[in-house]
């Protein structure tokens, strides 16, 4: 959410010719969207496995 925002603020604030130079943080933040993405869906993945287990589990 933070970049987010202060992507829109420079949008807003930033002339257009300049835009790359004032943007450089996002090239900089992308590994760690990309690492963030990555958590989530592994998350995912064992939230759902051990729902499975746990349903087994109920089951019996």
């Amino acid at each position: 959410m933070p970049i987010l925002l202060n992507w829109a603020t420079l949008m807003v604030a930033s002339p257009a010719s300049f835009i790359y130079r004032y943007s450089f943080y996002l090239i900089l933040s992308l590994p760690l969207l990309f690492m963030i993405t990555l958590m989530q869906i592994n998350n995912n993945k064992i939230n759902k496995q051990i729902g499975k287990i746990v349903g087994e589990d109920t089951e019996e």
